[in-house]
């Protein structure tokens, strides 16, 4: 071929690869070839078994998609969270050993690996009498023993019997008294708590007991204070000799009295007032009577006498002081009219005290009234000052009959008067 100076043949070529004749895979991977295809793929038996995954968030596997044909990774702990729930699996038995119910109630061995009752009704059952062996023949007795460990007084704990293929079948009980050991069999007290269902001879029961707590530590005290053996809803107790270990009943009625704290029965009359009895006397806080005149005399209160009587229209009343002959006021005179009754024609002098003498208090009101035909009376005023009424004179005044007058005092010595009749 002749090539000009100018001409640009086109070369084309292809340059084959050559892979070598031998490959190997490692990391759990396999590589092969067929009809000239190399095909990689896992060799699952060149990988090394896990049967525990110690950190599932950082572990992957290779997850193939059949639809697209993809592979993707993902998690371990990716593929824990996304399985589901498997279905909940049986109950598992009740606790306890494992015996078979017998219908009789006499006090003997029930036999190999059973149980019965003194009683056929559950709620009237008060003992369980237990073989030494449970269900399977293995020996029990060491465990029944320990139904009474605890040191509780009352209840040494609950004992439940439960059908082992129904739960609705039980009966429960507490445990109130020591084991005891028959002959093959153990012996046990019981008070009945509740129960269902009919117990049907040689079913199968699982038997559980719970204990109770042991007894609490005892008080500072020694408990030896005894008392009576019986007594009455409400009644009191009291010491029964000086040992103050000894209680009795108390057999006091009535009105109870206490002396340096002992109780003692109350005497009417003396400790508390008697309706019909002795009278109280008026030193005791009394009245020393037992009729209401007498308490009044006793008392200083007679009315008439000692006070007034009552009447509606008393704070009205002007309270009278009658006189017929010369007369000096006294303190009680306050508020009273002083009286010159007309039996008494003779010219009289009725006279006022000075303070120094009465000190009346200021604002009392002193009434003087002449009766018809009585004599000229002559208010006078001893030291202190009396000034007429209007006029302002001062010195005695002279009151006709039928005259009244009515003197004021306004500071502690000095009177104002002032009426009719009145010169």
């Amino acid at each position: 071929m002749a090539l000009s100076s100018t001409s640009r043949p086109s070369l084309r070529g292809r340059v084959l690869a050559r892979l070598p004749a031998t490959l190997t895979a490692i990391g759990g991977l396999a590589i092969s070839k067929l009809n000239g295809i190399w095909t990689i793929f896992p060799n699952w038996l060149g990988l090394a078994l896990e049967t525990t995954i110690p950190d599932p968030e950082a572990r992957q596997l290779w997850v193939l998609n059949p639809d697209t044909n993809v592979y993707t990774r993902l998690s371990v702990q990716a593929l824990i969270d996304n399985l589901p729930n498997g279905p909940i699996g049986p109950a598992g038995p009740a606790a306890g050993f494992r015996q078979a119910f017998d219908s009789a109630t006499s006090d003997v061995d029930p036999g190999a690996g059973e149980f019965r009752f003194n009683h056929a009704t559950l709620a009237s059952v008060t003992a369980a009498y237990l073989d030494n062996l449970d269900a399977g023949g293995a020996t029990i007795s060491a465990l029944i023993d320990t139904f009474d460990d605890s040191t509780n007084v009352t209840t040494k704990g609950r004992i439940r019997f439960e059908k082992a293929t129904d739960p609705t079948t039980f009966a429960e009980f507490r445990v109130t008294g020591a084991v005891v050991d028959g002959t093959g069999y153990r012996k046990l007290t019981l008070t009945h708590i509740a129960s269902a269902g009919t117990f049907t001879a040689a079913a199968v029961f699982s038997v559980a007991f719970f204990p109770a707590g042991d007894k609490g530590t005892d008080g500072a005290g020694t408990g030896d204070v005894v008392g009576p053996v019986a007594s009455v809803d409400g009644e009191m107790a009291l010491y029964n000799a000086t040992t103050g270990k000894l209680i009795k009943r108390s057999t006091l009625t009535g009105l109870i009295k206490a002396t340096s704290g002992v109780a003692a029965a109350a005497t009417a009359g003396t400790d508390y007032y008697n309706p019909g009895g002795t009278d109280v006397a008026v030193a005791d806080g009394g009245t020393g009577a037992s009729t209401a005149g007498g308490a009044r005399t006793n008392l200083g209160l007679v009315i008439g006498t000692d006070v007034q009587a009552f009447d509606a229209q008393l704070s009205s009343l002007v309270r009278q002081n009658s006189q017929s002959a010369a007369y000096t006021c006294v303190l009680t005179d306050g508020g009273k009219h002083i009286l010159h009754p007309s039996a008494d024609t003779t010219a009289r002098i009725f006279t006022i005290p000075a303070n120094a003498s009465v000190a009346y208090p200021i604002g009392t009101v002193l009434t003087f009234v002449n009766q018809n035909a009585g004599g000229v009376i002559t208010i006078a005023v001893t030291t202190d000052t009396m000034r007429l009424a209007g006029a302002g004179t001062t010195g005695s005044r002279t009151l006709a009959a039928n005259g009244i007058a009515t003197a004021l005092k306004i500071t502690a010595t000095e009177w104002i008067i002032s009426g009719t009749g009145l010169s």
